[in-house]
């Protein structure tokens, strides 16, 4: 029984936090029963589903740690639990948070059996979404305490043994002006007992900023290449739209022929044509197949909802990402900050290495060719102003095409 209702997308007993159980009523506003019971669907919580929402951007953007959200949660928005007739109606205790955490159901799915089942509720994020969160959790959140806040902690990982890097800060009292200086420095935490490490020496937080500030520069574009750009984009919104339509069509077909193929699965097994190993096996298969396409179809949808946006967002990193972690002094900006720009952040001795974000590295790598044209186009004393946009547009259009549309940033 408990299967046949997650089967029809329906989670037995309570939901979590952000959702609520109803009452399904027939067309004539009677309450439908079963067996005497009341039959229920899951809806959103009003009260609590934006809020658990907002607690998981906070957790994907990678800024914050699981207690810190609990405590926002708790002391700035005054959340409270949904109150049930023995309990409820209570802050987010540290269990709770890491709960909400690692439940599959916030992206729409039933966890049971070691299969995920699709749910009928409104997911919260998406399934890639919810991977990339239990990679975060794998360094269960915590940040070094201490009273000053170490911007890159549990970001960075040592090039030698791979175990995290860790802040420390010391506090000198100068003699000639009684003042004090504090000192940050990054070191390997060289918590592996079996994977021995060479790396001894400090990097100071200087070093660490001065390299990412380099990093950024790579991927820095003018403002009003942003402005022109963006412009465009928004032009040819209804050309994306097509595309994106076209996507999700093949996704969809896609989604129908792992269907056909389980159709007849479960018909070969009842002539007996397959044995149960077998059948579950092949099941399984097919089952996963589609909680991955289903995901790209919700992926896609959302897609072509707000490309735009993420894409005039991509643009903003790339044209004031640089001189805002340079003038900054908000340790949770930079962060979130490196966190944007890339991943996979190893430091060896002394050097930091960053794997930049797939949808940075056509900047890297065609931008200044376009920048020197861009620049030979508006210097051109010869050519009308709408000549130069149209010139632009046609540069900008050669190196989008090898961009893709959407550019995947992380936000």
């Amino acid at each position: 029984m408990v299967t046949k209702i997650i089967a029809q997308g329906e989670k037995p007993g309570q939901v979590p936090q952000g959702y609520i159980k109803v009452p399904v009523l027939d067309e004539n506003g009677v309450l439908i029963k079963k067996k005497e019971k009341i039959v229920t669907q899951t809806e959103c919580d009003g009260d609590r589903y934006d809020m658990v929402q907002k607690m998981w951007r906070m957790l994907l953007s990678g800024v914050y740690s699981p207690p810190q959200i609990r405590k926002i949660a708790n002391n700035d928005w005054k959340f409270r639990t949904r109150r049930t007739p023995k309990t409820g109606d209570v802050p987010l205790t540290a269990s709770m948070i890491y709960k909400i955490f690692n439940n599959p159901f916030y992206a729409g799915y039933i966890s049971h059996g070691g299969e995920l089942y699709e749910g009928r509720h409104k997911p919260m994020i998406t399934l890639k979404e919810f991977d990339y969160a239990q990679r975060l959790l794998g360094t269960k959140g915590k940040n070094r305490q201490g009273t000053y806040i170490y911007a890159f902690a549990s970001m960075i990982r040592c090039g030698v043994c791979d175990c995290l890097v860790g802040g420390k800060t010391n506090v000198k009292l100068l003699k000639s002006t009684n003042a004090r200086k504090v000192y940050v420095h990054y070191y390997c935490t060289r918590k592996s007992e079996y994977r021995p490490c060479n790396q001894r020496i400090y990097t100071s937080l200087e070093s660490i900023e001065e390299q990412i500030a380099s990093e950024l520069q790579k991927y820095t574009i003018l403002p009003e290449f942003r402005d022109l750009a963006i412009k465009i984009l928004r032009r040819n919104n209804k050309i994306e739209i097509k595309e994106r339509k076209q996507v999700y069509e093949s996704q969809q077909k896609r989604r129908n022929q792992i269907q056909d193929q389980l159709d007849k699965l479960i018909d070969m097994r009842t002539r007996d044509m397959l044995d149960d190993d077998e059948f579950m096996s092949q099941k399984r298969i097919l089952k996963n197949e589609l909680v991955r396409i289903d995901d790209l179809l919700r992926s896609t949808e959302k897609r072509a909802d707000n490309w735009l946006e993420l894409t005039e967002e991509a643009f903003d990193f790339a044209t004031y990402a640089a001189i805002r972690f340079k003038t900054t002094d908000d340790a949770m900006v930079k962060r979130h900050i490196l966190a944007t720009l890339g991943a996979n952040f190893v430091l060896k001795d002394q050097k930091l290495t960053i794997t930049p974000n797939e949808w940075l590295i056509p900047i890297k790598e065609q931008y200044p060719a376009l920048e020197k044209a861009y620049l030979n186009a508006r210097t051109n004393k010869n050519s009308s102003s709408p000549d130069r946009e149209k010139l632009f547009e046609e540069i900008f259009q050669s190196w989008r095409a090898q961009w893709g549309s959407n550019p995947r940033h992380p936000a």
